[in-house]
């Protein structure tokens, strides 16, 4: 990627915050100063330099603070919390171009539930080995798509329909599909100890964290920290509960992260091993800043954990460790699908129920028989019936190839 090339995307992005209204504006009230920054950048010779353009332009733009959205969130009605979603998404496409400059790569490497299907079907998931520059990056626009996620379901919840389990999003009505997934992924489990002293050890270390974390609120990204670690501490608080009744459905705790977005980190111990150096030195870096940014660093020793415990399978086990990241967003894959099914099948019955009314009240005259009449519309509504099936049909197929495929992972 030349420098020009990298000054005209920049440019453009420019351009094109100007456009948006104030709520999806990303560089806000730095517009002027970026502009006139970015001139100076047209003398940049050199690789490095412009990775310096890049992170200088980071800085300088007014990005969406997520600890704030994540606090508005809680007393924003419907409406409200669209208009998040519209500026988390404005700011999130803006990270993808910044990573896929960085890495070199396309943001079609990134995994999420709505393209984790074309990865089965395109034969699997390759590993990619971040470069230094682009992992910072690539950890704010996870944080990003988290927080997204999170509204999302807020916005659920309010509608009263259901919600999808992720790194930010746990409640009570998720708690019958933690307790399946902890069984169904039990053949990941790294721990040893009992299960209730696993539990419990789990929930001291995160009381305590969390503990350390409300004598900063007022750091960066405290609220998403919060909403990480209160996620997981609920979890495992809940899973101890059920421990203590007599028909408790868990007999195995296995403490995998449920990620909405993720890398492959890497299929081999030399390729793990090579993504943990990259997170570590960006906590390194982020524990010596001034100015702590507790979310990022919450996010970053979370993906750690993770690779740490792929390095584990891959090594100890001999087994994929694709799954450590995946399996939230297959669950949530079948699930978004099961719902759509579930939403086809209930349009289906309003609409034979409105045809059947309609035939009732738009008789012929009494000298045609009822059966006349409704032998033509029977066969309409046989034929409109089955084609309409189709749309449930394929999707149960899907799921189906989906199942078996992930079974390889």
């Amino acid at each position: 990627m030349t420098v020009a090339k990298l000054f005209d995307i920049y440019e453009r992005m420019m351009e094109d915050s100007r456009c948006g209204n104030d709520d999806n504006r990303t560089f806000g009230e730095y517009t002027e100063k970026c502009a006139e920054d970015s001139c100076n950048c047209k003398d940049v010779c050199s690789e490095h330099d412009a990775n310096c353009f890049i992170g200088k332009s980071l800085t300088l733009q007014d990005s969406c603070n997520i600890s704030e959205i994540l606090d508005e969130a809680q007393s924003a009605d419907i409406g409200r919390l669209q208009q998040l979603m519209s500026k988390c998404t404005v700011q999130m496409e803006m990270l993808k171009k910044y990573f896929q400059i960085l890495q070199e790569e396309d943001v079609t490497t990134l995994i999420t539930q709505e393209n984790i299907l074309d990865f089965m079907k395109n034969g699997g998931f390759n590993p990619v080995i971040l470069k230094p520059e682009a992992v910072e990056i690539y950890t704010e626009l996870a944080m990003t798509y988290e927080t997204i996620f999170f509204l999302k379901n807020s916005i659920e919840k309010q509608g009263d329909n259901p919600r999808f389990r992720s790194l930010l999003w746990f409640d009570l009505s998720l708690l019958p599909e933690l307790f399946q997934c902890q069984e169904k992924m039990a053949f990941l489990s790294y721990r040893k100890d009992e299960l209730l002293e696993t539990v419990e050890a789990s929930i001291f270390e995160l009381q305590d964290e969390l503990n350390l974390i409300y004598n900063y609120t007022e750091a960066l990204n405290c609220s998403y920290a919060l909403h990480l670690l209160t996620r997981e501490f609920v979890e495992f608080s809940e899973t101890r509960k059920m421990l203590g009744t007599s028909k408790s459905p868990v007999s195995m705790c296995v403490d995998l992260a449920p990620y909405a977005i993720a890398l492959n980190y890497g299929s081999t111990v030399s390729e793990l091993d090579c993504n943990y150096s990259q997170f570590s030195k960006l906590l390194e870096k982020l524990m010596t800043s001034r100015q702590k940014d507790l979310g990022k660093m919450a996010h970053v020793m979370k993906v750690m954990k993770t690779i740490a415990h792929m390095k584990f399978i891959c090594s100890e086990q001999g087994k994929s460790p694709l799954p450590v990241v995946i399996h939230q967003m297959l669950k949530n894959w079948r699930k978004a699908c099961r719902l759509k099914r579930q939403l086809v099948r209930t349009r289906l019955d309003h609409s034979e129920q409105n045809l059947q009314a309609s035939q009732i009240l738009h008789k012929r005259p009494f000298n045609v028989t009822l059966e006349d009449e409704l032998c033509p519309s029977e066969e309409k509504t046989d034929v409109s019936h089955n084609k309409k099936k189709k749309g449930p049909r394929s999707c149960f197929t899907a799921e189906k190839e989906m199942e078996r495929k992930s079974r390889g992972y």
